[in-house]
């Protein structure tokens, strides 16, 4: 079997077309979690804004669409007296009276972006407990007060909206007098202003809708029947999480798309991937051909040298054989003659500066185990020698205790690194003194 690090060296042949599969594959990735995130995303903050406790009263035909909805400003009045089991705090029942209009709002960097209003009395709150000011105060006329996601809805920069900011609607200025947050709800994206400026600005003489807030989801069924039963205000009830419920429904075509996207993006990596690995052993067949012929394979086994002979040569040029030789891999004794042949020549180099050399059998394993490679053979034998012997016997040969020659006895430590003892020429060798590289 070829060794894992002939593909390891090999990753960095074409480094080009390494950082372009890297790259590549981390863009899949990533666009992938994109857009997991966004269906995910979507799904949870359209079914997060929906109490089951909160009953909406639109225009009958208008259930999609709050914004298109025309309700009598009346029916807020009617609602609260007529419907049983609504929240009460204080003897103040929980109606809210809401306009929803969708308009572009003047920034202050001088852009004009979209924006989601909501015109709103202080019964807002009641209906909407998780609506909590951050900072600021709730507006009065002229002024707003936005959610404190609104500035990505905007494409402005969080220091953009801050209280005292100016903004304008239908070329109005309004300031900002707070900013609230409604935790994992599409509310933290909208901008309120008082119901009065906006039924101005809207130039509406009717609301968007009614909100109610139930003690019990159940009497839901109550406010069902008063909607169905005043004719007269042409009235739709139904609960604020169906109603999220619908609009999520309404996003699932765009969440299927962002999901097919996904999916080609996907396909289309594997098949580019699949695609790229080809090319690349395409242009190597001749080289994988040549190593599997001297007998890098795919596993050893008998017969297989024959079977390959069979395939490449024809039997007319088989014929002409007279015998076939099977080199078997090289063993640790022959890997040790070969590092005996280096280290000689090593030898007959240093005995040129009067320098008697001697090598332990630790340091002989050392190089048969580091300077052999399955598939180059020996070749990285030299540059071990290089990096480890010959590096650390240069100082002692230009400076050091072998400028004039002598003896050295080269030895390596656990962690590989090449020692140097000098034997004295009148003490033994065990006295010896050691310098390690």
């Amino acid at each position: 079997m070829l060794p894992l690090s002939y593909a390891v060296r090999n990753l960095f042949r074409s480094k080009s077309r390494l950082l372009q599969t890297i790259g590549g594959s981390a863009m899949v990735v990533l666009l992938v979690m994109a857009s997991v995130a966004i269906n995910n995303g979507m799904k949870r903050v359209l079914s997060a804004s929906g109490s089951d406790r909160n009953v909406i009263l639109v225009g009958a035909g208008s259930e999609e669409s709050i914004q298109r909805s025309e309700v009598a400003e009346r029916t807020a009045g009617i609602a609260e007296a007529a419907v049983p089991g609504i929240s009460e705090t204080l003897g103040v029942r929980a109606v809210s009276s809401e306009i929803h209009f969708m308009n572009y709002l003047g920034l202050p960097d001088g852009r004009r972006s979209q924006a989601m209003l909501r015109g709103v009395t202080l019964q807002a709150l009641r209906v909407h407990p998780e609506v909590r000011l951050l900072r600021g105060n709730f507006p009065a006329a002229g002024e707003l007060m936005v959610g404190r996601l609104a500035w990505r809805k905007l494409g402005l920069a969080e220091s953009d909206l801050k209280v005292g900011a100016i903004l304008t609607l239908e070329n109005q200025p309004l300031k900002i007098s707070g900013i609230f947050a409604a935790p994992g709800t599409v509310l933290e994206s909208e901008i309120w202003a008082t119901l009065g400026d906006l039924r101005v600005l809207a130039k509406r003489e009717t609301l968007s809708c009614v909100v109610l807030r139930l003690d019990d989801p159940a009497d839901y069924a109550e406010a069902d029947l008063f909607a169905k039963q005043r004719l007269d205000l042409e009235l739709s009830a139904l609960r604020e999480s169906d109603y999220y419920d619908r609009l999520s429904a309404f996003f699932k075509p765009l969440r299927a798309m962002t999901w097919i996207t996904a999916g080609l993006i996907a396909a289309g990596a594997i098949f580019g991937g699949v695609n790229t690995l080809y090319a690349a052993f395409a242009s190597r067949v001749r080289e994988m051909a040549t190593l599997q012929s001297i007998g890098f394979g795919r596993g050893a086994r008998e017969g297989e040298d024959e079977d390959a002979i069979k395939r490449m040569f024809t039997p007319e040029f088989r014929n002409r054989l007279d015998a076939t030789i099977s080199f078997a891999p090289l063993d640790e004794k022959i890997i040790l003659q070969v590092v005996d042949k280096f280290l000689m020549q090593l030898e007959a180099q240093l005995t040129e500066k009067k320098v008697d050399v001697t090598y332990t059998e630790a340091l002989k394993k050392y190089l048969a185990k580091n300077g052999f490679d399955p598939l180059m053979g020996a070749r990285p034998m030299a540059r071990l020698i290089q990096d480890t012997i010959r590096r650390a016997l240069a100082d002692e040969l230009l400076f050091g205790k072998l400028v004039g020659g002598g003896k050295v006895s080269i030895d390596i430590d656990a962690d590989g690194k090449v020692k140097l003892g000098f034997p004295a020429a009148d003490t033994p060798k065990e006295a010896a003194e050691e310098v390690t590289a």
